[in-house]
């Protein structure tokens, strides 16, 4: 009887989730570890023209033209720079590959949901939907950012960087 109660215990536990932190100025933030493809030390980028704003330029990483996104530029911090610890995190999520320009990449760990906090409502619009949960973890909040909010962020500042365009007009009379 004693392996059927400790199944019905397991069975109970709720899951522990596994996350993949990082630090952007001096917020701790994190993406679940079952989308991070690979974390990259910075690399030469092509630049794209009339790209969203937040998008540094563009890699080609495994068969995989990914975004590298300035999430500091995306918080509303100093532009990134490519000091010692900062590193690149390719992620799956949103639509499609992408890479997150971070300062420097902390840990991976485990949270109990019993940690997760309310994301607060900080701002307007993409903003206030930039995370998916806060997690009280060791003294300090983490945020996991959503993904799908980011893939969003770039579509839009895309198409705003080209109203012609976004119009289905080609500026040709």
């Amino acid at each position: 009887m004693q392996p059927k109660r400790a199944s019905q215990q397991q069975g109970r536990k709720i899951a522990e989730v596994s996350l993949v932190g990082f630090r952007v100025a001096d917020g701790s933030f994190a993406v679940e570890v079952n989308v991070v493809r690979e974390i990259l030390a910075p690399a030469q980028l092509v630049t794209v023209p009339d790209a969203a704003k937040i998008v540094l330029g563009v890699i080609e990483h495994r068969g995989h033209v990914v975004p590298i996104v300035d999430l500091r530029k995306r918080f509303g911090f100093a532009p990134y720079s490519t000091a010692r610890r900062a590193k690149w995190i390719v992620v799956e999520g949103g639509a499609g590959w992408l890479g997150l320009a971070v300062d420097e990449v902390t840990e991976v760990f485990r949270v109990d949901p019993s940690h997760e906090r309310t994301p607060p409502r900080v701002g307007p619009g993409d903003v206030a939907q930039g995370f998916t949960k806060v997690y009280a973890y060791e003294g300090r909040l983490v945020m996991q950012l959503d993904l799908k909010a980011l893939a969003r962020a770039i579509e839009e500042n895309t198409i705003s960087a080209l109203p012609s365009f976004a119009a289905g007009k080609d500026g040709v009379e």
